[in-house]
């Protein structure tokens, strides 16, 4: 059959008050989802297309000819909280151009709130769960009988109900998986703002994140910590800069650093095969040491995202963190020691949170001084106990997300937990405050231009100054 997968545009600045110029230079990165349900399928025999709207910047005129031209039988579409309203609107240019169309919808947001999303009649059926079995499993069953009862993870309408399966099943050996569809992307397209290399690719080298964070959203596949051989990742890397000249990668795994073995396994290979890569990874403070720090800097790695969050202890608790602000301190000395760059997360405005705490977060960030500091509001996300307490203490009314699902309301002003203190507005002028605070310091401007290494950072570093100039 003729699949073709879509990647919507993603409006950034949904979940920060990011400037304008801040949200255009945020970077584009491709959906590995997509990519991986392309490699399954196109193993399975299907023709695949991928269209990437985000990255190519497309509007829907440019899609409505695309879709004439591709004619496919079956669409998929990839959805979180984030991007629905897009996704909705991409389904109904397909509609409208290819009425017969198939259309597939699957992505986090589908975990959640299943039965709700497919009862806009946009949508033909839906996926829960990873879904590299479960679009095998639909695509044969449209093939032959068209009876999704029996797809696990399927999401569909029979009789004007909607039907909601068993969640597929998690993949147990990511090993099975060929390599995503590279070769459908648009590889030249990809951009991460902090990158020092060009171009610029995604991996993944693990899946699941075992940990209980207050405001994160883990589907029970989610939180089973999975990974790849150590030698199949690297296989992956060097693919990628053979055959595309990848010269800097980030790994999107939830918990990069959570295994000690698998991380030095990963290392020792990249530095068995000397290959010149730059990569970046996210972690926890507490799931490295110093081993695996200098290990990790000699392999190539560039960069850590470290989720800090808060530079108040009592709030690092009611976050279920399980850190302390000592261990903050200490792992981000140690990670520049290695030579690795940092950029830091923190979050303002969480439950119990005064303007006192967001003080001693903002000058805790100044203290830690990573090369990179990001500020969000916190946000009562769907299928969180963040958002389940939101609800339960009257900062949410009623679900409104369940609403924005059935498209009875707009998901606009988000959810935020305002106080005596301060409301919405004051929060966005917080962390727009925050944002200048940290990147116009005269000595972090010193700092950014003595150890610049590339003309794309330098450019990159003064559209984020004249962004928060501006703003």
């Amino acid at each position: 059959m003729k699949v073709c997968l879509i990647n919507p545009p993603y409006r950034r600045s949904i979940f920060a008050p990011l400037p304008r110029q801040l949200e255009e230079a945020s970077g584009k990165y491709p959906s590995l989802g997509l990519g991986y349900l392309a490699a399954v399928l196109e193993r399975d025999g299907h023709v695949v297309d991928y269209i990437d709207m985000d990255a190519l910047d497309m509007g829907h005129e440019a899609l409505e000819g695309i879709i004439k031209k591709l004619s496919p039988d079956v669409m998929g579409i990839t959805c979180t909280s984030s991007t629905l309203a897009q996704v909705k609107e991409v389904a109904k240019v397909v509609r409208s151009i290819s009425p017969n169309c198939f259309i597939v919808v699957g992505g986090s947001h589908l975990g959640i709130y299943p039965e709700e999303t497919l009862r806009s009649e946009l949508f033909d059926a839906g996926i829960q769960g990873e879904g590299e079995g479960a679009i095998l499993d639909l695509m044969r069953t449209l093939e032959n009988d068209k009876d999704l009862s029996n797809v696990r993870g399927a999401i569909y309408r029979h009789s004007g109900k909607v039907i909601v399966n068993e969640p597929a099943l998690p993949i147990m050996n990511l090993d099975e998986l060929p390599f995503p569809s590279y070769h459908l992307m648009p590889m030249d397209r990809y951009y991460c703002p902090t990158a020092v290399r060009h171009p610029f690719m995604t991996m993944i080298s693990s899946r699941g994140c075992p940990f209980n964070c207050f405001f994160c959203h883990r589907a029970s596949h989610n939180r089973l910590y999975r990974k790849r051989n150590p030698v199949k990742v690297v296989d992956e890397i060097e693919y990628l800069v053979n055959k595309y000249a990848i010269g800097e990668i980030l790994f999107q795994d939830e918990e990069f650093t959570l295994d000690k073995k698998h991380v030095i396994g990963i290392c020792n290979e990249i530095i068995r095969r000397k290959l010149n890569i730059l990569w970046d990874c996210k972690s926890r403070v507490d799931t490295v040491d110093r081993e695996m720090l200098f290990k990790m800097r000699a392999a190539g790695c560039d960069r850590i995202h470290y989720g800090v969050e808060s530079g108040d202890q009592k709030i690092l608790n009611v976050l279920r963190k399980g850190i302390t602000l000592d261990q903050v301190r200490r792992t981000l000395e140690l990670t520049k020691e290695a030579g690795i760059t940092i950029l830091a997360y923190f979050m303002i405005g969480t439950p119990g949170e005064s303007l006192e705490s967001i003080r001693r977060t903002i000058e805790f960030s100044k203290e830690l001084d990573p090369e990179y500091a990001q500020y969000a509001i916190t946000t009562a996300f769907p299928g969180t106990d963040l958002y389940k307490f939101a609800m339960e203490n009257g900062f949410v009314k009623e679900d409104v997300w369940r609403q924005y699902t059935l498209g009875e309301t707009e998901i606009q002003p988000l959810p935020y937990f305002e106080t005596e203190e301060y409301d919405t507005e004051d929060l966005e002028n917080i962390v727009r405050n925050a944002y200048r605070s940290f990147y116009l310091r005269p000595k972090y401007i010193t700092k950014r231009i003595m150890t610049l290494r590339s003309k794309r950072e330098l450019l990159h570093g003064l559209r984020g100054f004249v962004a928060l100039v501006k703003s």
